[in-house]
C-alpha cells in the first residue's frame, strides 16, 4: 500500500512540476510577446495581417495530420519507447515532406480561393515550419512522457523570441506580411534545433512494418480526432477568408486570438501534460477518473469568468489595444470568447 502511495505521491509531483513548467512557458510566449503582437498589428494593419492569416491558417490544417498522430505514442506506450522512436521519426519526417510539397503545389490556389493571391509566398514560406516539425514529433514525446517540461520551455522561450525579434526587424524594414512567415519559420527552426539537443533519447531513423501497423491503428483515431478539432475551429476560418476576403479575416483571427486566450493560458498546459499523467493511470480507473474530473472542475472554474469577461468588453478592449481601425474584430470576438472553453 504504502510503495503504491508513494509511486502515486512522485507522479502527482512530476506531474505538478511539469504543469507548473507548461503554465510558465505559455504565460512567457503570451504575456512577454503580447506589445509585440501589439506593436505589428498596429504597424502592419489589417489588410497585410490578413494575407498572413491566410498563410496560418493552410499551416494549421497541414499540421494536423503530419505525421498521423502517431508522436503521442511515445507518450502512451506501455514498453520501452525507444523500440518505436525510429519508425515515429521516419514516418514524420515522410508526411511532412508529402504535406509541405502538396502544400508548395496547391499554394496559388488556395490562395486565390481566399482572395489573396499575393500571398502565395507567404504560403510556401510559412509551410516550411512543416517540414520542421517533422523532426520534432519524437523530441517533444519523449520530454513529456519524462515530465521534462522544464527543457521544453527553454527550447520554446529562446526560438519564440529569436523569431519575434526577426519578425520586427524585417516588419520595420517593409517586409510585409513576409515579415511574420520568416520569423514564423525561423523561430520553429530554433526550437527544433534545442529540442533534439535536449531529447533523452538520439533522432534515430528506421523503419519496422509491424511496429508501423500498431502505431497506425493507434495514431490514425487521433489524427481524425485532431482533424474534427481543426474542423469545429478553423473551417469558420476558411469560410471568412473564402467568401468575405482577407482583410475581414484579419478581423475574423484577431477576435478568436482574443477570445483563446483562457484556453491558452489554462487548458494548454494541461492537454501537454494530461497524456503522460493519465498514460500512467489508465490500468487504475478510479485515479483517472478522479483526475480527470478534478482537473475539469478546476480549468471551468479558472476560464469560464475571463471568457465572460472578454466577450463582455470585446469592444472596449480592441478599441484600447489594437486602434479602431481594428474594431470590427470587436463583433466577432464577443461571439467566440465561450468558444475556446468547450473545447
Amino acid at each position: 500500500m504504502k510503495r503504491g502511495k508513494h509511486r502515486n505521491n512522485t507522479l502527482a509531483a512530476k506531474a505538478s512540476r511539469a504543469l507548473g513548467w507548461n503554465f510558465v512557458n505559455t504565460a512567457l510566449s503570451r504575456l512577454g510577446t503580447l506589445g509585440i503582437s501589439i506593436m505589428l498589428a498596429r504597424l502592419l494593419g489589417p489588410h497585410v495581417f490578413g494575407a498572413y492569416a491566410v498563410a496560418l491558417v493552410a499551416l494549421y490544417a497541414m499540421q494536423t495530420f503530419n505525421e498521423l498522430g502517431m508522436s503521442l505514442a511515445i507518450v502512451r506506450w506501455e514498453a520501452d519507447p525507444r523500440d518505436i522512436i525510429p519508425t515515429i521519426t521516419t514516418v514524420s519526417v515522410a508526411v511532412s515532406i508529402v504535406t509541405y510539397v502538396g502544400c508548395f503545389w496547391i499554394a496559388p490556389a488556395y490562395a486565390s480561393a481566399m482572395g489573396a493571391s499575393s500571398a502565395t509566398g507567404v504560403v510556401r514560406v510559412l509551410a516550411l515550419a512543416i517540414l520542421i516539425d517533422g523532426f520534432c514529433n519524437t523530441p517533444v514525446g519523449l520530454l513529456q512522457r519524462r515530465f521534462q517540461q522544464g527543457k521544453a520551455t527553454i527550447a520554446t522561450q529562446v526560438g519564440n523570441w529569436t523569431g519575434t525579434g526577426l519578425t520586427v526587424a524585417l516588419a520595420l524594414s517593409h517586409y510585409g506580411a513576409m515579415s511574420l512567415a520568416i520569423g514564423q519559420v525561423t523561430g520553429s527552426l530554433v526550437v527544433a534545433i534545442f529540442l533534439i539537443a535536449f531529447a533523452p533519447e538520439s533522432l534515430r531513423f528506421g523503419f519496422d512494418p509491424a511496429k508501423a501497423r500498431a502505431l497506425l491503428r493507434f495514431g490514425l483515431p487521433l489524427s481524425g480526432s485532431a482533424l474534427i478539432t481543426f474542423a469545429v475551429t478553423s473551417v469558420d476560418q476558411i469560410v471568412v477568408g473564402h467568401m468575405l476576403g482577407p482583410t475581414s479575416l484579419a478581423f475574423f483571427v484577431l477576435a478568436f486570438n482574443l477570445a483563446n486566450w483562457p484556453y491558452n493560458m489554462f487548458l494548454g498546459p494541461v492537454r501537454n501534460v494530461a497524456p503522460a499523467v493519465f498514460s500512467r493511470l489508465q490500468h487504475d480507473q478510479p485515479a483517472m477518473r478522479s483526475a480527470f474530473l478534478s482537473a475539469a472542475r478546476i480549468l471551468t472554474a479558472v476560464s469560464l469568468p475571463i471568457c465572460l469577461l472578454i466577450g463582455g468588453s470585446a469592444t472596449a478592449l480592441v478599441g484600447f489595444v489594437y486602434g479602431a481601425r481594428w474594431l470590427p474584430a470587436a463583433g466577432s470576438g464577443s461571439r467566440r470568447a465561450a468558444v475556446p472553453c468547450v473545447r
